[in-house]
């Protein structure tokens, strides 16, 4: 039963996966969660960002007024803040990377391949850059933060030589995490050309702790 939850966010409604009842039974409404404490979604240092805050009021604001978020949105809002990015990173203490490590090298080319196409031109902004996304530039900080290799891999093929064409928006976030890994050498790999935006103000990320 835990593996149905990602499969109707993977592939919503299908009776390859679902009976009849089990259709049946996704279109009951259940009652919002929303005003629940938030305790649970703090980041890493503690702290919701004023960004993340403010998405989940909208959420709140949403609901109560009877209309519904688009569904592919709210489906890819679930995707990002169900944990999946701790499967690509691994799992805790890399207990996949034994028999997945060769499939996740595939994942992050895939990702960084990604993250290397250009921004799309003011008529295109339907099609938005991952990097500059609100809910996958936060999945790749913290690929950044959790996985040297991925930040590795992602430095190399997409940002190295254009972090300053990177420096405001969603993205900022996912350069900065380059300066705040606990990784050496991934910080040292960066750090050269980010630290010049930092020090210029080009670079800055509001709540966060100058890096020394």
């Amino acid at each position: 039963n835990g593996r149905r939850p990602l499969l109707q966010l993977l592939h919503p409604n299908s009776s390859r996966y679902f009976s009849r009842d089990d259709l049946a039974s996704l279109d009951l409404s259940v009652p919002s969660l929303c005003l629940m404490d938030k305790s649970e979604t703090k980041d890493s240092d503690g702290k919701e960002s004023a960004e993340e805050e403010k998405d989940e009021q909208e959420d709140i604001v949403t609901e109560q007024s009877g209309s519904k978020k688009d569904p592919l949105l709210r489906r890819q809002e679930l995707l990002v803040k169900s944990g999946l990015a701790e499967v690509a990173v691994g799992g805790c203490d890399g207990i996949l990377l034994p028999t997945l490590s060769e499939n996740l090298c595939e994942l992050y080319q895939a990702i960084a391949s990604t993250a290397a196409e250009p921004k799309p031109e003011e008529s295109e902004k339907s099609s938005q850059q991952i990097l500059e996304d609100f809910h996958s530039s936060r999945t790749i900080r913290r690929l950044v933060l959790d996985s040297p290799n991925f930040a590795s891999i992602l430095f190399k093929k997409a940002l190295s030589g254009k972090c300053r064409s990177w420096a405001q928006g969603h993205c900022s976030r996912i350069l900065y995490a380059f300066l705040e890994t606990q990784d050496d050498q991934v910080r040292e790999m960066a750090k050269e050309e980010l630290q010049v935006l930092v020090d210029e103000g080009a670079l800055k990320i509001t709540g966060t702790k100058k890096p020394e």
